[in-house]
Order: C-alpha cells, then sequence, then structure tokens
C-alpha cells in the first residue's frame, strides 16, 4: 500500500481506540450516536453535527439491535426518512439484491447518518438535485448512497458527483446503455493527488480508484437505471488521475488544460473503453518511431469486431492512448504538443485497403457476403469516410508490400484522448478503442481543507501547480570572466579533451562549473556559477545545443550560432524554446559544419539532424559552408532565400516542404529540409543528398533518352543515373 494511506490507516485506527474507550465508559457521546441510529432518529432532531463526536469515530460503531435504517439508493425511490428500508447487516443485503439494486458484490449500509457526513464533503445540500438522467431527477442523498454502498470515503463524494454529472449528458450515456463499453473516468487537478487517485504503477487497482470504481457501476444500475449487458460479461469500471506535473514538466497541457480548464482546476472526464488489450513497450527513445509503432497499434485495435464497422464510421472510433512519462518525454521532443501527436497519428494510422475489404466481406455479418468481394472493394475505395487513397506504405509493412498501395484512415481528428499516467519507471503505453468523453469540475465543500486535513491529508496546497514558461530567454548576467569574442559549446563529456583553442568551453552541471578558455587567452580556466544570478546564461549554454556559439561584446550576446548536431545520439536539437523575444537584438544562425577543421573537432553535422523552431522565428542566417541554392518545393510562399537569409512564412499550410543546399565537389548537396509543423513549429532537418529534390528518389532527365520527354522521372539507383546531356 502506498505510504501517502499511512497517516489515513492511522488515523482510522486512532478512531477505534477512542471509539473502544467511549463505549466502555459510556460517555454521552455514544449513548447520543446510539440514538441517532434508532428509528426515532428525524423525530429526536438528531444530525451528524448535533452528535458532537470525532472524526470518523461513528463509522466504527454498530447501531442499536444492528439494524440499519439505509435510505434509497436509486432515483426511482426519492425516500430518504422514514428510510427506504430498516434492518440488520444481512437483510440490507437482501433488500437491496432483490430490489436489483446491487452488482452481487456485499455493500456498505447507506444511512442517513453516515450519509450527511459525507454530504458536507460536498457543495450541495442534501435534498439538492445533482442531474437529470434518463428522465429521472437525481439528488445529493442518492448519489451519496452509491458512494457508501460501493465502500467509498467521504473526501471521494465530490468526484462520485461529478461524474453523475457526466452521466446526465444525453450521448454519453447512450453509448454506454449496449454494455458494449466499460465506463472509465480519470481526475485532473489538485484534489486528486491530494486524497490519492492514483496515476502510479498499478493505478486501477489502488484504494481509492477501486472504490470510486465501483460507485460508477452501482450509478449506473440505480441513479441511470441500466444495466450493462455482455456476450462476455463486463469488468469493473477503471478510476485513475492523470500525472498533471509530468504534463507541465515535458511541455504538454493536462488533459483537463486542453479542454479549456485551468491548471488547478479539478476535472473529472468520464469516458468508456471496449478492451484492455496488450500494452506496447516502445525499444527505442526516437520519437518518430514511437508514434509509428502506436499507429501500428490503433490500426491493430477499433471499437467494433473485426471488420464490423460500417463503410459510414469505420474511422469514427473514439481512443484512449495512456503514455507514461518517460516515453511521453521523448515523445515532446518531437511533438510539442498532445495535438500534435495526434495529428502525426491521424497521417501515419492507416490501414491498407485489401486489409480493411478482407475483414468487412469475410467478418461483417451485415450481409456483406451478398456481394462478390470486388464489389466491397470499390464500395469502401469510394465510401468518402475510408479517405482511401494512394500513400506510401506504412512502416511495419515495408518488405512485404509494395512501396505505394492504397490504404484507409483510422482515425479521425478530435477523437482521441492522450493522457500521461502510469509508473514512471517503465516505457509504456496502452491504446483502448473507447467512447466519447465527457468533462465536469468537481466541486468541493467550503469547509473541505479542515475536513480532509481533519484524517491526516496533506493542504490541498502542496499539490498547486504553476506553468512553465519553457522560452529561452536572453541572459541577464554573463560571466565576467568571459572577455569580447565568439565561444563556442562543448559538450561535457569531451570537452575537455577538444580544449585546445581560444574561445571555447563547457559547462559541468554536476559541480555547476564553467571551463572555458576565454577569448585571447592561452589557458584553460574555470568558475563556479552562481543557479540564481546565471540562471539564463546557464539554459542558453544547456539549449542551445553541443557545438553550438554565440559572441559576446560589452558583457551582452550579440549573436549566436545553432549548429546540426554532429551526435548520433542527439540529432534533434530542442530549440523550440527559442522565439522571436528570445532573439530581440540578437543575430541568429543556423550552421551545418562540414569543413575538415570542424570534423577534427567533433562538430560536422550528421545526417538526419533535426532544429526545430517556433513559428515566432522568421528571418535568420544559413551556413552550409558553401553558396545556397533554392531546390524544390511545395509552396513557393513558404520559404524565401536571400544569400544566406532565410525568411519564413509560417501561415504556408502544415506539412509545407521547401529544400536548400550547397554543392560538394563531388555533386552532391548538403541540404537543409523545411517542412512546416502547421502547430505554431517547423522543423529543418540536414543531410547529404545526391538531389535538391524534396524526394530524393525522383529525377528529371534532362534531354532525351530513348524518346522518353524531357520530364520524364526515373528511380535513382545511383549516381550513373544522372543524365547531364545526351545528344
Amino acid at each position: 500500500m502506498k505510504s501517502k494511506y499511512f497517516k489515513h490507516i492511522f488515523s482510522s485506527f486512532s478512531s477505534l481506540v477512542i471509539a473502544t474507550v467511549c463505549m466502555t465508559a459510556n460517555f454521552p457521546a455514544y449513548s447520543a450516536l446510539k440514538d441517532g441510529y434508532e428509528d426515532e432518529y428525524e423525530s429526536q432532531g438528531k444530525t451528524y453535527q448535533s452528535l458532537n463526536i470525532l472524526e470518523d469515530q461513528y463509522d466504527l460503531i454498530e447501531p442499536e439491535n444492528n439494524r440499519f435504517p439505509v435510505i434509497s439508493p436509486s432515483s426511482k425511490y426519492d425516500k430518504s426518512y422514514p428510510p427506504l428500508f430498516t434492518g440488520t447487516y444481512g437483510e440490507v443485503e437482501e433488500y437491496f439484491r432483490e430490489q436489483g439494486m446491487t452488482d452481487g458484490l456485499p455493500i456498505v449500509p447507506p444511512t442517513k447518518l453516515k450519509a450527511e457526513k459525507f454530504i458536507g464533503y460536498s457543495s450541495y445540500g442534501y435534498d439538492d438535485v445533482v442531474a437529470t438522467i434518463n428522465g429521472r431527477k437525481v439528488k445529493t442523498y442518492q448519489v451519496t448512497a452509491n458512494a457508501i454502498m460501493a465502500g467509498c470515503s467521504p473526501e471521494h463524494l465530490p468526484i462520485c458527483i461529478a461524474f453523475t454529472e457526466a452521466l446526465s449528458d444525453s450521448k454519453y450515456l447512450d453509448s454506454l446503455k449496449s454494455g458494449k463499453l466499460t465506463p472509465m473516468m480519470y481526475v485532473n487537478g489538485p484534489v486528486a493527488h491530494q486524497i490519492g487517485i492514483d496515476d502510479t504503477q498499478g493505478m486501477t487497482t489502488e484504494e481509492a480508484n477501486i472504490a470510486i470504481g465501483r460507485f460508477m457501476e452501482l450509478a449506473l444500475i440505480n441513479l441511470a437505471g441500466i444495466q450493462r449487458t455482455n456476450a462476455f460479461g463486463n469488468i469493473q469500471p477503471l478510476v485513475f488521475s492523470e500525472n498533471d506535473e509530468s504534463c507541465i514538466n515535458i511541455g504538454w497541457k493536462p488533459h483537463h488544460v486542453e479542454k479549456g480548464y485551468q491548471l488547478n482546476d479539478n476535472v473529472i472526464t468520464a469516458t468508456s473503453f471496449s478492451m484492455w488489450g496488450n500494452n506496447v513497450t516502445p525499444a527505442t527513445d526516437l520519437p518518430e518511431e514511437i508514434m509509428k509503432v502506436l499507429a501500428w497499434d490503433i490500426t491493430e485495435k477499433n471499437i467494433n469486431a473485426l471488420g464490423s464497422a460500417s463503410a459510414e464510421d469505420n474511422a469514427d472510433t473514439h481512443r484512449l492512448i495512456f503514455i507514461t512519462e518517460p516515453v511521453a518525454s521523448a515523445l515532446a521532443t518531437k511533438y510539442k504538443s498532445k495535438e500534435s501527436l495526434e495529428n502525426a497519428l491521424v497521417e501515419n494510422a492507416r490501414r491498407p485497403l485489401y486489409m480493411r475489404a478482407y475483414a468487412y466481406y469475410y467478418a461483417n455479418t451485415d450481409g456483406s457476403l451478398n456481394k462478390s468481394f470486388d464489389d466491397i472493394y470499390n464500395e469502401l475505395k469510394y465510401t468518402s469516410s475510408e479517405d482511401a487513397k494512394y500513400t506510401a506504405s506504412p512502416s511495419w509493412l515495408n518488405g512485404i508490400t509494395y512501396a505505394d498501395i492504397e490504404t484507409v484512415a483510422t482515425m479521425i481528428k478530435g477523437n482521441t484522448d492522450i493522457i500521461v499516467t502510469g509508473d514512471n519507471s517503465r516505457n509504456k503505453v496502452q491504446v483502448m478503442p473507447g467512447g466519447i468523453s465527457v468533462t465536469k469540475k468537481v466541486k468541493i465543500s467550503d469547509n473541505w481543507e479542515k475536513l480532509v486535513t481533519s484524517v491526516n491529508y496533506p493542504e490541498i496546497d502542496n499539490y498547486n501547480l504553476s506553468e512553465q514558461d519553457n522560452t529561452i530567454t536572453p541572459p541577464a548576467n554573463i560571466p565576467a570572466v568571459l572577455t569580447d569574442g565568439t565561444y563556442r559549446i562543448l559538450d561535457p563529456v569531451s570537452g575537455s579533451a577538444n580544449l585546445t583553442r581560444e574561445g571555447r568551453l563547457y559547462y559541468d552541471s554536476e559541480n555547476m562549473t564553467l571551463y572555458y578558455y576565454a577569448y585571447g587567452a592561452s589557458g584553460k580556466k574555470s568558475v563556479v556559477l552562481d543557479s540564481n544570478k546565471d540562471s539564463t546564461f546557464i539554459s542558453y549554454l544547456t539549449n542551445s545545443g553541443y557545438n553550438s556559439s554565440f559572441t559576446v561584446k560589452n558583457g551582452k550576446f550579440t549573436d549566436i550560432t545553432i549548429r546540426f548536431s554532429s551526435n548520433e545520439k542527439k540529432l534533434r536539437n530542442n530549440t523550440i524554446a527559442l522565439t522571436d523575444k528570445s532573439l530581440s537584438g540578437i543575430n541568429l544562425t543556423l550552421h551545418a559544419n562540414n569543413t575538415p577543421n570542424s570534423n577534427v573537432a567533433g562538430g560536422i553535422a550528421k545526417d538526419g539532424a533535426t532544429i526545430e523552431l517556433s513559428s515566432t522565428i522568421t528571418s535568420y542566417t544559413v551556413n552550409l559552408d558553401g553558396d545556397i541554392i533554392m531546390g524544390d518545393t511545395t509552396d513557393k510562399n513558404f520559404i524565401k532565400l536571400n544569400g544566406t537569409k532565410i525568411t519564413v512564412n509560417t501561415s504556408a499550410g502544415a506539412g509545407a516542404t521547401t529544400i536548400i543546399g550547397a554543392k560538394n565537389s563531388d555533386g552532391t548537396f548538403r541540404t537543409m529540409t523545411f517542412i512546416n509543423g502547421g502547430d505554431g513549429t517547423y522543423t529543418i532537418t540536414y543531410n547529404t543528398a545526391n538531389t535538391l529534390s524534396i524526394t530524393d528518389s525522383v529525377f528529371y532527365l534532362k534531354g532525351s533518352f530513348n524518346n522518353q520527354a524531357s520530364t520524364e522521372v526515373f528511380n535513382k539507383t545511383d549516381n550513373n543515373d544522372i543524365i547531364n546531356d545526351v545528344s
């Protein structure tokens, strides 16, 4: 059991001791408590507040004669007191079972006294109408009765009420009526973490998660009036929280912030799923490859039985994707938001049309065999919702199919919730097809803090988060030891070995020491930096990337050069945090080294190295160690080249692509390929290529050959395929 529950357990144990003492001494508080359970409870005017007993004490004392006066958990019966039924524990269980008000498991008798205590944690009154579900008005005490029956603690009630409010959404409720989907709920905000709604290892099996999950099942039975039915039965609803802090740390928005709530709002999302299935364990930290593995898994998991989705709604599947922090962190180096990851998945999660047609034809009981296979194939091909078209073969099918094949969509934008949760020491991803999502704000009592801290929960302020501004700002202070000149930033691991020339430095973050050759100086020196005073300078060193450089004049930055990575393990430079504000008054150059001196110093750019920039950076210099020329572009307005000056128009459409390059002595090119992400970022990738075409394998003949037109294309096999002149 998690350590955060120990205090709560200790509190309950202390209450047991106190209760035992009260019973032995026959204190007035105990007598009043017994009277409170009598059938004449209401006529005596007793309430939980008037009993003046210790928090949690009454939970441990049986009513007189072991007879429980229970209130109604069903929205069909608005009956609180006189009670719905009075009897022993066994009689209460039998009564609820006979009335169809349980899930078949043991229950906690929902007495009015206990309900009043629970309701103190909410913002509702005892008889307030919480929601209207299936035409029935549901009152607070009825919600509370189900929470008590499920084994919830009082602090869980606001979460239970929020789920009840979600059930009033007719589309969400309708999605649950068939019994094909299992309800699920995830919780965001400080309250979730304060009261222990878990998001770590085994999150769905923790104490609070299980109790609230069972409440959801009882709420469907008693508040919504539906019984879930399925050919192979149902599993209990699942509850957990999102790791909001992890989202903030990697630059993603928690789910509730994506939906328009404030970071420290308490919000539940009610949704559902159709299967748990196998999870995915990425064996790489390359974000694009993780995305493609996810896309593959998505094509394997649809909400309907294999092939049974109609031609109108095959791709219209809602999904939940759970990602542990290590995997999310790797993905975030390329996909700067959950939305940009979803965009990439929509583009890549495509299924071959033949596979789709095969499943639809042989695994669909909707009369498809009345037609021929070819009829079905063409029907799907020309159904607009299938989005059938020729695309590159999905990566996971390379080697067993053609380069270009007909594929269909398996995703629609806006149907996928991406949640960062689970054991943060493991690299796991879970894709689950499911139903629609509904968000509701959790409303807690004005007396919340007093109540929860009285049972040893930490104060909620301990769980409030702050937005993080990851923008790199120009250094306010530069260490005085750095004289005027240009300084190259080296990798701390190998920096000392290469620290042989003026203007080179590296920063050892473990001991906060800057090692350097001051410009014009003859020997290596060091200085310990101040984490507060030098924080912006340290940010520049760590975010600009090794082998980049900056120029100092009169104690200020005047120029910064970001170099494409020379480290094969770090081909992507995380420069997204640079914005126009970061570069105010500072000249920016993007440089892909190709000179022998750079190679000796370990700084030559590696093929595939990528730099990602904010769309607010629209003008800078590029350096490819040679004269730069323009190559192919899909949008002539995307990138403008004037000498070495680049101007970017980020209003160009998502996916707009332009290539520039400088020629090598052997006829190949050093290239920079610009691709607009459409999400406020664009990427620039360095490569050595044989052409300035966007698609490297396509060439255009110069002249004629075997009577082919001068613009005829063919597939390149080596440099001899390039024919400059044929007479």
